[in-house]
C-alpha cells in the first residue's frame, strides 16, 4: 500500500527483496527497492481513476488488519501533521496534494475492505479487543460486525494474484519455481 501512497510507478518483481526466516521457509518482511520513481502528481492507485499506466498494483484484496488500524489512525484532519510535514518537506505543494489526495483513496479503500469484511491477521478475532471498537468506529459498523479473517486460510491466500498484491506476485513467482526449478535464482529475490 505505500507504493499507492507514494505514487511508485515502476514496481516490478526486480525491485521486491522478500526477507526469509533462517529456515528459508517464511518471509518474514518485504522491502522496495528502486524508489526513484515516486512521489508522481498525476498518478493514482489502480481502481481510483488512473491516469497513469503503472505495474503498481492497487489496494490488495484483503488487508492486514494491524495495517488497517495504522492507516485508519491518520485522517484528513490530522494528515499533514501526522504525514505530510513530518516526512515530506522537501516535496513541492502539488506533490504533497497529490500524495494527500491517495493517502486518503487508499485509506477509503481500506474502510472497504472492512466494511466487506476483507481484513486478515494472524491475531485471533478475540486477541483484538479494543482494536475491534477501532474498526468499527472507523468504517461506521457494530463492532459484532467487524469480521477478521486468517492469513492461514486458503481462500485468504487465494484471492491474492499477480495483478493484484505484491503477496499474489511472490505466489505466482513460487508456482512458477515450482513447475521449473531452474528458475529459481533469477526469479526470486530472497536474502536471510
Amino acid at each position: 500500500m505505500l507504493d499507492n501512497i507514494i505514487g511508485h510507478v515502476d514496481r516490478n518483481p526486480g525491485n521486491i527483496v522478500y526477507e526469509m526466516d533462517t529456515a528459508g521457509q517464511n518471509v518474514i518482511a518485504i522491502k522496495g527497492i528502486d524508489n526513484d520513481d515516486t512521489f508522481a502528481k498525476r498518478w493514482k492507485p489502480q481502481g481510483v481513476d488512473i491516469t497513469i499506466k503503472t505495474k503498481t498494483p492497487g489496494v490488495p484484496p484483503i488487508v492486514d488488519a494491524d495495517t488497517a488500524l495504522k492507516i485508519l489512525a491518520i485522517t484528513s484532519k490530522n494528515i499533514n501533521s501526522t504525514l505530510i510535514e513530518p516526512t515530506m518537506g522537501e516535496l513541492t505543494e502539488d506533490e504533497k496534494r497529490a500524495t494527500r489526495a491517495r493517502f486518503l483513496a487508499v485509506r477509503n479503500e481500506i474502510i472497504n475492505r472492512i466494511k466487506t469484511g476483507n481484513i486478515a491477521s494472524d491475531r485471533q478475532q478475540a486477541d483484538f479487543g479494543a482494536d475491534l471498537n477501532t474498526l468499527a468506529k472507523a468504517v461506521g459498523i457494530k463492532v459484532q460486525n467487524v469480521r477478521i479473517k486468517s492469513w492461514s486460510d486458503n481462500a485468504v491466500l487465494a484471492a491474492h494474484n499477480d495483478e493484484n498484491s505484491y503477496f499474489g506476485v511472490r505466489q505466482t513467482l513460487i508456482q512458477n519455481i515450482a513447475l521449473n526449478p531452474q528458475t529459481q535464482q533469477q526469479s526470486l529475490f530472497t536474502y536471510n
